[in-house]
């Protein structure tokens, strides 16, 4: 039977009092009866009536609803079978809500009606393939999907309008076995892409820091080079900026604490005990004398604080790949 244009409101109305009353027997009928009923919008946000079967999982709906599409006349593979690739008001397909879901039957029972409708793409640009990873789902619908495409086409949709991949998605969501599956199937093609903000899915990894024991996060990936005069080669993460003056500041003052210690203590041995000459040719240097504790001219009452804010300099020394100041004790 035909549906007039006069009677195409009821019909919206009767297949969406069905819909909210679980009565998909009615849908299928009205699917199968009323060739028009197949592209019709029943709800405010642009839904079909296939799209709300797939919503609450109705698989064996699903499978009949998309089987009267097939038997349709006035549909074929030529045209994208419409009635499939209807999309609600922000450009979901039924297709993208199975993919998003993880449903590997109802992927299987719509996108085997044709594969082209794994490359429908939303308002935001985003295929049901990428829904399949994006939402987190079992990866069984990825992989199925996946399948049912060319290498070339997967690659194509795989990627949305600003730029972001499957595989932002995939570590994003620490999914990352599947991340690893995806660079694999993807030859690494995806690896180096960016999107809009210049974020590339290396960059996604280094923003989770639950995923490292350090727990660090790295606020932004570009590096900063040290003042030459200090540190010649180094660079550094531009969050680590007070760390680093830090140490610098403290390896500037030591170094001025030691040279002068060393001044006066070389000054008074000289003049009031000759005979430490004899120590020093026995030891080989002076560092020997600093090694056992602080310069002459720190009072007894500090030497404590001496030697802990020497043992202090020297972690932040190591912590931060600069190693041991050779003007320090080790």
């Amino acid at each position: 039977m035909e549906i007039t244009t006069a009677n195409i409101e009821d019909v919206k109305k009767e297949l969406f009092a069905n819909v909210m009353k679980g009565d998909w027997k009615k849908v299928v009928r009205k699917y199968k009866e009323d060739v028009r009923a197949q592209k019709l919008k029943i709800s405010r946000s642009g839904h079909t009536a296939l799209h709300l079967a797939v919503s609450d999982a109705e698989e064996d709906v699903v499978e009949e609803m998309v089987e009267a599409i097939k038997m349709n006349p006035r549909n074929s593979k030529k045209d994208g079978f419409e009635a499939l690739s209807i999309g609600n008001e922000r450009g979901h397909t039924a297709l993208h809500f199975a993919a998003g879901m993880g449903n590997l039957r109802m992927c299987k029972c719509i996108a085997s009606v044709d594969p082209l409708l794994i490359g429908v793409r939303n308002n935001k640009g985003e295929t049901p393939l990428f829904w399949a990873v994006l939402y987190g789902a079992p990866p069984q619908a990825f992989f199925c999907l996946n399948e049912m495409c060319s290498s070339e086409e997967g690659y194509s949709y795989c990627r949305r309008k600003d730029g972001q991949t499957i595989l932002h998605c995939a570590i994003f969501g620490e999914d990352f076995e599947l991340a690893l599956q995806i660079i694999s199937l993807y030859k690494g093609q995806l690896v180096n892409l960016v999107d809009e903000d210049g974020i590339s899915p290396l960059y996604t990894l280094a923003s989770k820091p639950s995923c490292f024991r350090s727990g660090i996060y790295v606020d932004h990936p570009k590096m900063k080079s040290l003042d030459a005069k200090d540190t010649e080669n180094y660079s550094y993460p531009e969050n680590y900026k007070v760390f680093v003056n830090l140490i610098l500041v403290m390896k500037k003052v030591f170094q001025i604490v030691t040279t002068i210690g060393l001044g006066r203590t070389r000054s008074k041995t000289d003049i009031e005990n000759p005979a430490d000459q004899e120590h020093k040719d026995h030891t080989g240097n002076q560092s020997f004398r600093r090694a056992q504790g602080p310069p002459d001219f720190i009072p007894a009452n500090n030497a404590t604080c001496f030697e802990l804010g020497r043992s202090l300099y020297k972690g932040f020394l190591v912590i931060f790949g600069y190693g041991v100041d050779p003007n320090s004790s080790s």
